[in-house]
């Protein structure tokens, strides 16, 4: 498979317009190469063939004030082919997309790290405040909530505590039905 469509494959659609323009790119590479096929000059020697590079032509990136990304030539631009030119513009306003693009979710994903630490943090203060209300409370004897609180965080009592608290409630509900019972 072409590394166009294996580069299309793979696109999440959602961003598909924040990815490098891989079609409009390679266009203007084959116009540079079409031209410089067009421009050599029929009576010169043959020589080994060579693929068709342009790395002499640029020095690199350079990352100006403004953040964004240009391509600096070694050579005067009246040496550089209007394509090359093209091409390099073409490609530095990509790379300055999709390094916009890559910045832009990188701090959506920052300010959602920040408030998910934040809900956790608060959930966390909660649950102390929670626990610390509950050890006050230990020495009365716990409802049936409390005790399926204690079971489901792990404080597993034995099975005679828990029949004997369950006795103690029955018996306590016994006693208010049967005390309404005689003062009427």
């Amino acid at each position: 498979m072409k590394f166009g469509k294996e580069f299309a494959s793979q696109m999440v659609p959602e961003w598909q317009a924040a990815y490098m323009d891989y079609a409009c790119l390679k266009i203007l590479l084959k116009q540079i190469q079409h031209w410089k096929q067009k421009t050599t000059q029929p009576d010169t020697p043959p020589r080994l063939p060579r693929a068709l590079t342009l790395y002499r032509a640029f020095s690199g990136l350079i990352q100006k004030g403004s953040g964004k990304y240009e391509t600096t030539f070694l050579t005067a631009a009246e040496e550089v082919g209007e394509y090359e030119q093209q091409f390099f513009r073409r490609l530095d306003n990509e790379l300055n997309k999709v390094d916009k693009f890559y910045r832009s979710k990188a701090k959506e994903v920052m300010e959602e790290a920040h408030t998910l630490s934040k809900q956790t943090n608060a959930f966390f203060a909660f649950r102390i405040k929670v626990d610390k209300v509950a050890a006050k409370f230990d020495h009365i004897h716990p409802s049936p909530r409390m005790v399926a609180m204690n079971v489901f965080n792990g404080e597993v009592q034995s099975n005679d505590s828990i029949e004997d608290h369950e006795k103690h409630i029955s018996v306590g509900t016994k006693k208010s039905k049967c005390e309404t019972l005689t003062e009427t």
